[in-house]
């Protein structure tokens, strides 16, 4: 007698084969693989965008210098949310004590 957990069977592999076939995308794909190889040989090729580099364009075009533009927005953002967490409070406060008349029929 066979135990079936110890029977595992292999899952099937999927196989496409192509119908179409685009000769034109193939060269294009080819020249651009070649032009990619060229100017990797030359070694000047650096990629356009890296990490942060939005964030830096962003700065580079204005005269405001980065660290106070970035303790302006700190700022505001604090500043923000002190005001909603105040604005909570209030309301919680006014709920609490509104809602007591109605429990006293």
């Amino acid at each position: 007698m066979k135990f079936p957990f110890f029977n595992n069977p292999k899952p099937r592999r999927y196989y496409h084969r192509p119908i179409y076939w685009d000769p034109e995308k193939d060269k294009i794909n080819d020249a651009i693989a070649e032009a990619k190889k060229k100017n990797e040989n030359e070694g000047n090729y650096q990629p356009s965008l890296k990490r942060g580099s939005f964030k830096r364009a962003r700065f580079d075009n204005q005269e405001v210098d980065r660290s106070e533009h970035v303790q302006k927005e700190r700022r505001a953002a604090n500043l923000r949310f002190v005001i909603i967490v105040i604005a909570l409070f209030i309301l919680a406060f006014f709920l609490y004590y509104s809602s007591s008349d109605y429990l006293n029929l």
